[in-house]
């Protein structure tokens, strides 16, 4: 049911339907007419009971997933709950730590509502004004997108009860056991406030994509690819993450074989070779980086 308009109430469908379901998608559907948020609300409350369920996608899903939390033990391989408007670090957290099995995991755009951060030194929380806090020369396109969805609302403190804030999140991802593949991106903390380097700790990653991680530099990139992934990833992508300069970590990746670079200003002909040398690499997308030249992809 995924990108579709919808003015009805779906709950009598999911309630045949869904112990059935192995695959479940809503992406970028969006409910209208009378009833429009409460038939919305409706669809998530019956995702404890999809007890096959292999596949969910609910990107930009506008309802509460409060309910997410309710899955549990299930066989779930693959979420996709980018830019979810109402998914918050705790429950997403707590999913993750009770579904190890998952295999296939996009946060691009991470959920708004788990960008909370809490200073580790004052407890206090940090409020991000928009979504773009530390971001630099932004498509026009989609930070207008963000306004107009997102406004200028600071993130508040989590509630009562609620521990969970973006670094908890990000060191739950590195625990996962079976993660093979990875998408996080519109990360506007800079690694001064927040460590993506456990993300590392992933021991069976082998597709890591990050899209304007302003918390991504040289020396999170070094622990990351150090450690566990360097024999295991097999594509990497890199897309305009403005505070990567440095890219000598790359060179120890050697079982590459599809690599793909955006909008970065200090990626060079230097740093592809020392991929080049291990021989595996099948794939090489480039794009707007001035200091990478045709004859080094040749």
């Amino acid at each position: 049911m995924g990108w579709v308009r919808i003015n009805a109430d779906i709950s009598p469908l999911l309630e045949h339907v869904a112990p059935q379901l192995e695959e479940f998608s809503l992406e970028e559907s969006c409910w209208i007419g009378e009833n429009s948020r409460q038939n919305e609300a409706k669809a998530s409350q019956f995702l404890p009971k999809m007890h096959r369920l292999r596949r969910l996608n609910l990107r930009k899903f506008g309802g509460p997933l409060d309910d997410l939390v309710k899955i549990e033990g299930s066989q779930l391989e693959y979420l996709d709950v980018s830019e979810a408007r109402q998914l918050d670090a705790d429950t997403l957290f707590n999913f993750l730590n009770q579904n190890n099995q998952l295999i296939c995991l996009h946060l691009c755009p991470m959920p708004r509502q788990c960008l909370q951060l809490v200073a580790a030194s004052t407890t206090s929380a940090i409020n991000v004004p928009t979504a773009f806090l530390g971001f630099t020369k932004q498509e026009i396109r989609e930070r207008q997108r963000y306004k107009e969805e997102n406004g200028n609302i600071p993130l508040r403190r989590p509630k009562k009860g609620k521990t969970a804030d973006l670094q908890t999140l990000i060191g739950q991802i590195g625990k996962m056991p079976k993660l093979r593949t990875l998408w996080l991106g519109y990360i506007p903390y800079t690694s001064h406030f927040l460590d993506i380097s456990p993300i590392g700790n992933a021991a069976e990653l082998k597709h890591l994509h990050l899209k304007e991680c302003m918390a991504l530099d040289g020396n999170s990139l070094k622990l990351m690819l150090g450690g566990i992934l360097k024999d295991q990833l097999r594509q990497l992508s890199l897309l305009n993450c403005q505070r990567l300069e440095e890219f000598s970590a790359l060179s120890l990746c050697s079982c590459l074989t599809q690599i793909d670079f955006e909008k970065s200003k200090t990626l060079n002909d230097e740093a592809l070779k020392g991929l080049a040398q291990h021989g595996r690499l099948r794939i090489v997308r480039i794009n707007e980086c001035p200091k990478v030249h045709d004859d080094v992809l040749e």
